[in-house]
Order: C-alpha cells, then sequence, then structure tokens
C-alpha cells in the first residue's frame, strides 16, 4: 500500500499504470527523489524514498511474472482483510 501510495497511483490502478509510474519516478535521481516525495500528498520519510522504487518493480515484475493482464487487472492493495491488520500488504484478486 505505501509503495502505491509513494507513486502516487490508487489502489485500484492497472499493472499498466503502476509500471508507468514505478518507470517515471524510478528514473529520477536522488535529488530529484526528495522533490518529488515533498510534493505527494503525504510525503513517505525519505529513507524508505529508494527502497520503494525497489519495492514497485519488484511488484510490477512478480504481478506480471503470475501472469496478470496490463490493463484490468483485477488487483485491489488494502492494508487490512476484514478488520483485520496485514503486515506489510495484501493483494486482493478477482
Amino acid at each position: 500500500m505505501f509503495t502505491w501510495q509513494f507513486l502516487n497511483v490508487t489502489s485500484t490502478a492497472s499493472l499498466a499504470t503502476v509500471a508507468a509510474a514505478a518507470t517515471r519516478v524510478c528514473a529520477l535521481n536522488m535529488s530529484q527523489l526528495e522533490v518529488y516525495n515533498a510534493k505527494l500528498p503525504v510525503p513517505m520519510d525519505e529513507a524508505f524514498v529508494s527502497p520503494y522504487c525497489f519495492a514497485a518493480m519488484y511488484s510490477v515484475a512478480l504481478l506480471e511474472q503470475y501472469g496478470f493482464p496490463q490493463e484490468e487487472t483485477p488487483l485491489t492493495i488494502v492494508a487490512d482483510v476484514n478488520g483485520t491488520e496485514v503486515k506489510g500488504v495484501a493483494i486482493m484478486c478477482c
């Protein structure tokens, strides 16, 4: 969920949207990333700015590897399931 927030995409964004945002954001150098982060609706802790790029690219690659389509991806990123907090993130499918 935090990675999607860092990319400034919705929790129901298509995989293509997430991939495009990750490519755009992760091409920035550290100075540019700091400026980008500061302009987010909810800026992230600066210590995690660089790891968010890895997490974003890894998430996209993993979901593509499992065969999820680029468009109309049936995913919703959530922080809790039935009121119970998920440690990390859950990807709800279908």
